[in-house]
């Protein structure tokens, strides 16, 4: 790396490879990039996930102590979150699967009279690779 991306800024020090920023006390750690931070659930490994909650469960508690709240609380609206997600998790897929299993598009467009947008959907259909369009 270059000596530029390292020096601090002025009127910052440095402790421990990270930057204190002055009227601060808050460190900054440098990164090249927002890809580098970018996190991604379904590509971790088991590992990695694990950590990554953890350390979202510790700065989700360290919130709630300083809002006053108690550690019970904190779990409880964990919970209340998970069980949200899950319950759109299991929507989402009802409406996936409802939507698979239905009149596909082009049939649609033949029923009401438009061969040619039918034949146009059945092409990028086959184009994509999405689904087996028979011509």
């Amino acid at each position: 790396m270059r000596a530029a991306e390292h020096a601090a800024a002025p009127g910052a020090a440095s402790e421990g490879g990270a930057q204190i920023k002055a009227g601060g006390p808050e460190p900054s750690i440098p990164c090249r990039s927002v890809e580098a931070v970018a996190l991604d659930l379904a590509t971790m490994s088991l590992r990695e996930r694990a950590a990554f909650m953890a350390g979202y469960e510790t700065g989700y508690l360290e919130r709630m102590d300083r809002e006053g709240r108690t550690y019970a609380q904190a779990i409880e609206d964990l919970a209340a979150h998970y069980v949200r997600m899950v319950a759109l998790n299991e929507e989402i897929e009802r409406n996936l699967a409802s939507t698979v299993a239905g009149v596909p598009f082009a049939e649609l467009c033949e029923r009401r009279g438009d061969p040619a947008r039918a034949e146009r959907q059945r092409r990028i259909l086959r184009e994509r690779g999405i689904w087996p369009v028979a011509s």
